[in-house]
């Protein structure tokens, strides 16, 4: 009997036909289908070793196929791979029609999909609504605010398919949300690529409900909002320029609108430790857990940077490891998830520049090429730029044909 089933199982893999065609490191296509019932799709199993993956229906028209009499011509596929297969790591992709034995020619195969990039950094704005005194950008003289064409956004979204997961700043050292097109920015970015994208935002801005629905239906990877005060005296001191009531309305009711969308973008949190609010972060990071859906929380010491005044960063800044130790035992009795972010040792000695700044911490070299994995800012203008070589290696993304191209330059 044991025989008799397993001869019916290969008898019946005989009539299975397909072919894996072509693979990239965004996924592959091919065709399958069942001799014995030409006109009708089969599905596809894909495994990455051992392990299931997907499954797929191969029912897609191709004429090729139907001129090569392969049934009725709608047998074929595109399977993209996951999102975390962007690791540098080897993956043996082995695909077969389901419920069968049968393997697809030119299966199994390898795939390794390169971290070129480690993140990028854009702005689609070039200004913001704020004048925080601890903010790491010298706004001084900053009268106009521009924004990303629709255009040049389009044309940078080609590097997502070879980004990390949550490594594509929407945002870093302006406001996403004056940008009067947010919502259509986050709604061409392909569905499959979303989740390597967030954004920072200090939510002030003046902001409609529909806004806020356009970002909880968004399906990017997550938002950080930063929040150094929920007290209505002390808010419009850090927060230059912002109203606390309207910041309060903004942040009730995107929590709102995102707790009744389930697959929400995460809500993650910022705050700047200072002198004026070493006090409050417990309840800062108790109350954005309890209330306003936050995932995780940072806290962090702010960037000392040149611009900021002197007087200002002597009254504020916390440079003693004592006032530290008082945060991180305040915040021990929370349970919210949180990270508490000290600054460096000597990190109070020397300033950063204003201008050249940025999160890497790292000085400006000489024009060698940068080593992989490279990381990329790039302005509202679409003008990119490599971190640590900003004045060697810059190129406006608007006048390239193929923007990937870009990564033999730095072979």
């Amino acid at each position: 009997m044991m025989w008799k089933k397993l001869k019916d199982r290969f008898r019946v893999d005989d009539y299975f036909e397909g072919k894996v065609d072509a693979y990239d490191t965004v996924g592959f296509s091919g065709w399958a289908y069942n001799r014995k019932s030409p006109n009708s799709p089969v599905d596809i199993e894909i495994y990455d070793s051992s392990t299931l993956i997907g499954t797929i229906k191969a029912d897609t028209y191709r004429k090729d196929l139907e001129r090569s009499e392969i049934g009725n011509g709608c047998h074929a596929f595109r399977f993209n791979f996951p999102l975390d297969f962007v690791d540098k790591k080897n993956h043996e992709i082995s695909v077969k029609i389901a419920n069968s034995n049968y393997f697809l020619k030119d299966s199994p195969f390898t795939v390794n999909i390169p971290t070129d990039i480690d993140f990028i950094s854009i702005d689609i704005t070039n200004n913001c609504n704020l004048r925080c005194p601890f903010c790491l950008v010298d706004r001084k003289g900053a009268i106009n605010t521009d924004f990303m064409s629709l255009e040049t956004f389009k044309k940078i979204l080609v590097f997502l398919p070879y980004l990390p997961v949550a490594s594509f700043y929407l945002s870093c050292l302006h406001e996403p949300t004056l940008h009067p097109d947010l919502a259509k920015f986050l709604e061409i970015i392909p569905q499959h690529w979303r989740n390597r994208v967030f954004f920072t935002t200090n939510l002030a801005a003046n902001l409609t409900d529909d806004t806020f629905i356009a970002m909880s239906k968004s399906g990017i990877h997550h938002i950080n909002i930063s929040v150094d005060t929920l007290n209505p005296t002390l808010y419009p001191k850090l927060r230059k320029g912002g109203i606390y009531k309207r910041f309060i309305s903004n942040i009730e009711r995107l929590t709102s609108i995102f707790s009744k969308e389930p697959h929400a973008p995460e809500l993650h949190f910022i705050t700047v430790a200072l002198k004026s609010n070493m006090n409050e972060i417990p309840e800062i990071v108790a109350q954005c857990a309890k209330k306003y859906l936050a995932v995780s929380h940072e806290v962090r010491y702010p960037f000392n940077v040149n611009s900021i005044d002197d007087v200002w960063r002597k009254d504020n800044f916390i440079t003693e490891e004592t006032d530290w130790d008082i945060i991180e035992n305040s915040l021990k009795d929370t349970t919210a998830n949180y990270v508490l972010c000290r600054p460096p040792d000597n990190y109070y000695d020397a300033f950063a520049s204003s201008v050249d700044y940025y999160e890497t911490g790292q000085n400006h070299v000489q024009a060698t090429p940068p080593e992989k994995p490279i990381q990329l800012r790039i302005d509202y203008k679409g003008i990119i730029r490599v971190l640590t070589r900003e004045e060697h290696f810059y190129v406006n993304i608007n006048i390239l044909n193929d923007p990937l191209k870009l990564f033999s330059a730095f072979s």
